[in-house]
């Protein structure tokens, strides 16, 4: 059974102009690292790597929310850190692919925004997926991601100005997610210019 949650339409409107930019960055680049709009893969990479700071995910049931191209499990994979993996993405030319390519892991084309999941996870991942949109979009998406989670929900942010980018500040930013989890939040700075990691533990 899902959930089906009323959403205000300025959430609905950066949700399709996410959409309709990520099909049309598929369309002009495929599967590649600028397919999913990430300045180069060793970027992706290092972002990942501080995924890996959140505690011991071997075993453990994740979900990659926006899995794009499941760059994240196949990451994982090389590191030889096998989970019970999911990967959701709204946009069906990814999913298309990630079913195709990956026969270990389950992804599902699914909008937490708009048919939510009674599914739990022990630790839900988003990399890049506030690249765009606007605030009350960023403010659903954590506080949906994060009940998501059993043990953390962890996601990364890009701080530097550009014309096409959603901007918030890290103070902003930090101020949301102590209303979500005033006990622990982790935040990861100094490996990537601009760019910084959070983590939100519930227990």
């Amino acid at each position: 059974m899902e959930e089906r949650l009323e959403i205000d339409p300025l959430i609905i409107q950066s949700h399709n102009e996410q959409k309709q930019r990520y099909e049309k960055l598929y369309q002009n680049f495929k599967d590649s690292s600028q397919g999913l709009h990430f300045a180069s893969d060793y970027s992706q990479m290092i972002r990942f790597l501080q995924f890996l700071k959140i505690g011991k995910i071997e075993g453990k049931k994740i979900l990659d929310l926006g899995c794009g191209l499941g760059d994240f499990f196949k990451f994982l994979d090389e590191q030889g850190i096998k989970t019970k993996y999911t990967g959701y993405d709204i946009v069906s030319d990814f999913i298309f692919h990630c079913q195709k390519t990956y026969q270990d892991a389950k992804f599902e084309e699914r909008d937490i925004l708009f048919s939510r999941p009674k599914e739990k996870f022990e630790y839900v991942f988003a990399s890049g997926i506030f690249a765009h949109g606007n605030k009350m979009f960023f403010e659903e998406m954590i506080k949906l991601a994060f009940d998501l989670s059993k043990t953390a929900f962890a996601f990364n942010m890009y701080e530097a100005k550009q014309d096409d980018f959603f901007q918030i500040s890290k103070e902003e930013v930090l101020f949301l997610c102590r209303r979500l989890s005033p006990n622990k939040i982790v935040l990861i700075e100094d490996y990537l210019p601009g760019d910084y990691t959070i983590f939100l533990y519930k227990i």
